[in-house]
């Protein structure tokens, strides 16, 4: 992709290592550590063309997830009806498409190997 000066790589992350859940700190710390891996890389590449992005899903209905809302309900002390009715009201996932650019590298100052997110 650097040779020729163009390509995207995604990666799959989780909205769980942007917004944490109790007792769920090492899956925090893995999804956490993709994001971290990600961005770095959109630096160190975005100047060769490269995209690089992660894609962080949020809840997926089906037992998994039951589970989850169960031991998150006991964590808090709340029942599972008043923790779904919660996590119902946040808003935490935001359109994504392969033209965004909202995420690359851009020129923060004259030095072209300094970048910011914007």
């Amino acid at each position: 992709m650097i040779e020729q000066g163009s390509g995207s790589l995604i990666a799959i992350g989780s909205i769980v290592g942007k917004r944490p859940l109790a007792g769920r700190s090492t899956y925090a710390a893995a999804k956490l550590g993709v994001i971290g891996l990600v961005r770095t890389l959109a630096v160190e590449l975005g100047p060769h063309g490269v995209r690089v992005k992660t894609i962080c899903p949020g809840a997926v209905s089906g037992p998994r997830l039951d589970g989850v809302f169960r031991a998150q309900a006991r964590a808090q002390g709340v029942s599972e009806e008043e923790f779904r009715a919660e996590f119902s009201k946040m808003r935490h996932c935001a359109a994504w498409s392969p033209n965004q650019r909202s995420a690359m590298p851009v020129p923060s100052s004259p030095h072209p190997r300094r970048f910011h997110y914007r």
